[in-house]
């Protein structure tokens, strides 16, 4: 038996459904599925009902939750710490990030690595979730927002800025809000995804008691061509908008929500010279393009230490 199928089971247990579980481990939906039999076959057990609202736990995949995530620990401390004893700079690294961090900053500028590292081969999992690093599903996380875990190591950057924005074309044909109240005459278009998995959704909230939220998304990509194709007022990070030369930062100093950057590794991996390599080198990619990532306001980097 593969004791990733644990993995599985247990991302299944928190989504509910095999897609979101797919989402969030970087795989396809019908590898999670497989996983899941497979796990079924071995314990001559069915672990959840498949349903219409998704995948809910039978008494005896209730039984095996706790120990689940003992296992998931377990194996998690024993790869971390034998990695931590590898002095190399080859093998897999395995990043989490944001789709639209990862989409419109970070990829574009991974051109050197492979000229840095050409033994370390650089997984980007990009997911509107983030992985925990604490539990083994990636090595390093670039991540907005505060860290989950207090166990985590890593360096936070400064804030990365949110507000509203707007195409030309659209301001043109209805006019350009010129403060809050005047957003009761205008579409918004919003992220749809939980507070917990980007910090956007705390600008939702103020925003819908106003205007009127005529469309949700749980993709930056499709919020970003909503935006630019006149569809209304658009919530995105400022590092996206500002790439695009047809949209207008709207009310600025009223709808605003800034996050901590922060890049982070579980403490047991900062000993692998992979890993370290990949923090460092990512490291100073952020510090070396900060005026088109993090808000004007953002302080000096804090160092290296422990997250909280």
């Amino acid at each position: 038996m593969d004791w990733d199928c644990f993995r599985y089971f247990l991302a299944v247990v928190e989504r509910k459904s095999l897609s979101a579980a797919a989402r969030e481990l970087g795989v396809t939906q019908p590898t999670v599925g497989r996983r899941i039999r497979d796990l079924e076959t071995w314990l001559d057990a069915r672990l959840f009902d498949r349903e219409n609202l998704g995948y809910s736990l039978t008494p005896a995949g209730e039984t095996i939750v706790e120990l689940a995530h003992g296992l998931d620990k377990t194996v998690g401390d024993i790869v971390r710490r034998i990695s931590g004893h590898d002095g190399r700079r080859c093998g897999r690294v395995r990043l989490s990030t944001a789709e639209c961090l990862g989409t419109y900053w970070l990829v574009p500028r991974l051109s050197g690595f492979k000229r840095a590292f050409p033994r370390i081969e650089l997984e980007i999992i990009l997911s509107n979730n983030a992985l925990d690093v604490m539990s083994g599903h990636c090595d390093i996380a670039l991540h907005v927002g505060d860290p989950e875990s207090e166990d985590a190591i890593g360096q936070c950057f400064g804030k990365v800025h949110f507000g509203l924005f707007a195409s030309s074309a659209y301001l043109a044909a209805n006019g350009t809000p010129g403060r809050l109240a005047d957003l009761k005459d205008h579409s918004v278009i919003a992220w749809a995804g939980a507070d917990h998995d980007v910090c956007i959704g705390q600008l939702i909230a103020p925003l819908a008691s106003v205007a009127h939220i005529n469309m949700l998304c749980n993709s930056m990509a499709a919020l970003l061509a909503a935006g630019r194709s006149g569809l209304g007022l658009v919530v995105l990070p400022a590092y996206v908008a500002r790439t695009q030369s047809d949209l207008e930062h709207i009310l600025p100093d009223v709808v605003s929500h800034a996050e901590d950057l922060w890049l982070l590794t579980h403490k047991d991996l900062t000993k692998t010279a992979k890993v370290r390599a990949v923090m460092s080198y990512l490291g100073e990619l952020v510090r070396g393009e900060t005026d088109s990532l993090l808000s004007p306001e953002s302080s000096v980097p804090a160092p290296l230490s422990q997250a909280r």
